[in-house]
């Protein structure tokens, strides 16, 4: 399947033969107003970027931010294949750049541009490709995890298949935006500056007939134009498990559409008066010599298939710290970041406390604290992440005082001297440290002057340090060590 939404001679996916084309740029749309997407990014060559040091000529794909570092991007902006030796490469994370926060692509440079630390298409697509030798693409969504968080963006939400059955079956007012191509025959105009317009969802079954006829009216409805369903030779390649029909009118009763350079662009909805992303701009019919803003809906794939892809991703256990009564819970996962972690304490079958934290848009760790626990009693710990997906804690957690590194350690009382020799002497340390309950299993006073150094350790209270050179000054440092860690060293000066 031509993917007619990717700029032509570029990463998409390279095919000899024919097929239906991927989307362009915005046809028919209007200037967006500054901050009106927030979410959306622009993708580039990262040898065009570092030539130019801006986006302007390296952009050829877009995406939608649905974590501060974690972008949802059609797979066949990442993903090259060749139709004569029937191989799919996954571009390196090297050659990507990705910027946002500004809707001029010149002005997108140094912050406003991160490296790539990933690229993820999903199994399906890679499949798809090369069992139809590249003739049938399905499941055309990807997730770039960046290095960098981008200024002045903001992660939109990401549908659940759920909500994809309401836009399918009740026709929604929809949005998206572009870099790229404004000729409807493909000719390369493109702006750079970012350019939007508004969609209406067309069901599966009226999208994939090709007899079907029926109009789309405008946002405020008093314009249409009549449309028809995907011709008989697109409608072939129309997967309805993995893609989202869509077509738009504007106020002048023009078609609008996507085009070339559009390519994993976001599709936003908003539900219940959240802005969500439910597409990703990926295919598009083509009639003759128009690829774009025919009288056919255009083809999205649809955003929550990425969820498969999350999914498949590893989460880390939970940092657990316990106290007689409650549970701190603390998880990290910034890839995975889509909004808010709930925290269950589990007994037995029955959950007994439950929190929920919001992850930092910067670090992705949330942490919360479940109470009214039994002391001494044994519970899990369950994570769920806002996909729904579980990770269990491999091993029971008790309800204790969490042992914790040593702190607050003094010298009580005055430093002992002894006289051992006619050169040399001791002295007697008695420290102390607070240590939450857990047992201090050794205290260390180390001493140094000039090149010498001396050190004593105890696994109580009291420490000597032997062997120093009478009639000199010396620096000493003290610590205190359990099976947590070691504490902040004290400092004192003694003179032998």
């Amino acid at each position: 399947m031509l993917m007619r939404r990717a700029v032509a001679g570029f990463l998409a996916v390279l095919m000899v033969g024919a097929a239906p084309a991927p989307a362009n740029a915005i046809i028919n749309g209007t200037p967006a107003v500054p901050g009106e997407f927030p979410s959306i990014v622009a993708i580039g060559l990262a040898s065009d970027y570092a030539r130019d040091t801006n986006m302007r000529n390296a952009m050829y794909c877009a995406g939608v931010l649905i974590g501060q570092r974690l972008v949802l991007t059609a797979a066949h902006c990442i993903v090259e294949y060749n139709s004569q030796t029937n191989i799919s490469r996954v571009n390196q994370p090297s050659e990507i750049v990705v910027g946002g926060g500004v809707n001029d692509l010149s002005q997108m440079t140094g912050a406003q541009v991160s490296k790539v630390l990933r690229l993820d298409p999903t199994a399906e697509y890679l499949v798809s490709l090369a069992m139809s030798n590249g003739e049938r693409t399905t499941d055309d969504v990807a997730l770039i995890q960046l290095a960098s968080t981008i200024p002045n963006t903001t992660p939109v939400a990401l549908a659940t298949s759920a909500q994809m059955q309401t836009i399918n079956a009740v026709s929604t007012q929809l949005e998206t935006a572009g870099w790229g191509d404004q000729s409807p025959f493909g000719s390369g105009t493109y702006p750079d500056s970012l350019v939007r317009t508004s969609l209406k969802s067309v069901s599966d079954a009226v999208c994939a007939n090709p007899d079907s006829r029926f109009a789309i009216t405008s946002p405020s409805g008093q314009q249409s134009a009549d449309f028809t369903g995907l011709n008989s030779v697109d409608a072939t390649y129309f997967d309805a498990p993995s893609m989202l029909c869509a077509g738009g009118v504007n106020e002048a009763g023009l078609r609008v559409d996507t085009c070339m350079g559009d390519s994993g662009g976001p599709v936003i909805a908003t539900i219940d008066g959240t802005p969500t992303v439910v597409g990703v701009t990926s295919w598009g019919p083509s009639i003759g010599v128009a690829v774009c803003g025919i009288d056919e809906p255009s083809v999205y794939a649809d955003a929550s298939v990425v969820r498969n892809i999350l999914q498949l991703y590893q989460a880390p256990q939970a940092s657990v710290v316990t106290s007689p009564s409650s549970f701190t819970i603390t998880q990290s996962r910034w890839d995975y970041n889509l909004g808010s972690w709930t925290f269950e304490v589990v007994d037995g079958n029955s959950t007994i406390g439950s929190c929920v934290a919001q992850a930092d848009p910067v670090t992705g760790i949330a942490t919360c604290t479940v109470t009214g626990l039994k002391e001494n009693a044994f519970y899990k710990v369950r994570t769920v992440p806002t996909t729904g997906r579980a990770s269990f804690d491999s091993r029971l957690f008790q309800a204790k005082y969490q042992p914790a590194k040593p702190s607050a350690l003094k010298v009580v009382g005055v430093v002992t001297k002894k006289v051992t020799s006619a050169k040399f002497s001791r002295i007697g340390v008695r420290l102390s440290a607070s240590a939450n309950y857990a047992r201090i299993s050794r205290y260390t006073v180390t001493c140094v002057s000039m090149k010498l150094k001396s050190i004593g350790r105890s696994a109580t209270a009291s420490v000597s340090v032997l062997n120093l050179v009478r009639g000199r000054t010396y620096t000493c440092s003290a610590t205190a060590t359990n099976n947590e860690g070691t504490s902040a060293p004290l400092k004192f000066v003694v003179k032998a």
